[in-house]
């Protein structure tokens, strides 16, 4: 019986990669002043030749171009792992997504090498879809604009000790590192428990949902936070 040849951890982490259609976070040296310091992309496909087929990036809504020759800085999450490399662009191309599907695709050189930023201090679980566990989300950087500000309603995805990931049919009006209140609406609970948290990034999902990762997640607690419970409790 032929041995299967041994593959490192940069090899095998591509491949789930690729395989997931992971998000991927581009950092560009240099940045242009006044333009977007972090884009997003989703790895699509490798060539026979190992180079990398990611989706055109974008940043805020919007497809951003970067010229062949270009240095990039990539980061994703495979597992527990959060993985950076550095790369560059080499082409760009129609990339079929599906039969009937086709997507501004670029090509970019295959690293060399992946190193682990950190390994996820909590695991993420995954809710159970049957649950239907509602969110009302808020952006709560000013507490007056909060009072008369109608929520955005998601479900809740996943969940670990210190995050959440809820799930939205649009895109979310706002930056990351911005703070957020929430409230679940879990069926079985007795009551609505209400977080602040800070909003990560906000993905596209190859099913279309835009994808919110919320971390430092902090459950308020009675007496805590009046002016947000105020806040909540005024009818809009």
């Amino acid at each position: 019986m032929t041995e299967r040849p041994k593959k490192s951890f940069s090899e095998v982490a591509l491949t789930e990669a690729i395989a997931r259609l992971t998000s991927v976070y581009i950092t560009v040296k240099p940045v242009s002043p006044g333009s977007d310091r972090l884009l997003c992309s989703r790895f699509l496909a490798t060539r026979p030749a190992g180079d990398l087929i990611l989706a055109e990036p974008w940043a805020a809504d919007k497809k951003v171009f970067l010229p062949v020759g270009w240095d990039l800085g990539i980061a994703f999450s495979v597992g527990e792992f959060i993985l950076q490399a550095r790369t560059r662009v080499l082409d760009h191309c129609q990339f079929r997504l599906h039969p009937t599907r086709h997507v501004d695709a670029m090509v970019v050189q295959r690293p060399d090498k992946l190193v682990s930023l950190n390994q996820r201090k909590h695991p993420r679980h995954e809710v159970d879809p049957s649950s239907h566990v509602m969110v009302s989300m808020w952006f709560s950087g000013d507490m007056e604009r909060l009072r008369g500000e109608k929520p955005r309603i998601g479900r809740l995805l996943n969940r670990s000790q210190d995050g959440l990931g809820v799930g939205f049919d649009v895109p979310l009006p706002a930056r990351t590192d911005v703070q957020v209140i929430l409230r679940l609406e879990e069926k079985d609970a007795a009551s609505c428990g209400i977080y602040r948290a800070v909003l990560k990034h906000c993905t596209l999902t190859p099913q279309g949902i835009w994808l919110a990762g919320l971390g430092e997640v902090t459950e308020l607690g009675p007496g805590e936070a009046v002016p947000i419970m105020e806040s909540l409790a005024t009818p809009r």
